[in-house]
């Protein structure tokens, strides 16, 4: 398996994790919330997800500050329920479940959907493209351990 491969499949095993736990009512009754133990108190079986996370919580930092903004502005109109969301969450795992560079030219392309933004995004993306870089190896070192 090709080293994008690995990573897509591991970013969406990794979303689908963190969707599950997201979408799980762990709340007993209202106003009653209950209380989680720190990760190093959790159940052997259960303690392999906080590393995982640790990793994702560090690739969203950089999300945050590189793509999100980009792709919120300009893929809101078509993909809100994706890439183009306003939700960080969201967003992210949109964005790991497609490919990369596909993004990046429709981002900057005057052809794909309704960019007047295009020269303006070329010059962001181009700007954060190795802080970027250096995030995305950095969670794919963090989860290979």
């Amino acid at each position: 398996m090709n080293q994008a491969k690995y990573f897509m499949m591991a970013s969406l095993g990794i979303a689908f994790l963190l969707m599950s736990v997201v979408f799980t009512n762990c709340a007993g009754p209202k106003n009653e919330a209950v209380q989680q133990p720190p990760s190093s108190d959790l159940p052997e079986e259960h303690q392999e997800i906080a590393p995982a996370q640790i990793c994702l919580n560090e690739l969203m930092v950089v999300y945050a500050r590189t793509w999100f903004d980009v792709l919120k502005t300009s893929c809101i109109g078509c993909h809100k329920s994706g890439h183009g969301s306003a939700n960080l969450s969201v967003s992210i795992f949109g964005f790991l479940s497609l490919d990369e560079q596909r993004i990046r030219n429709n981002a900057i392309s005057n052809h794909h959907g309704n960019h007047f933004e295009a020269t303006e995004n070329l010059q962001t993306i181009n700007a954060f493209t190795d802080d970027w870089t250096i995030g995305r190896e950095k969670y794919e070192d963090c989860i290979s351990q």
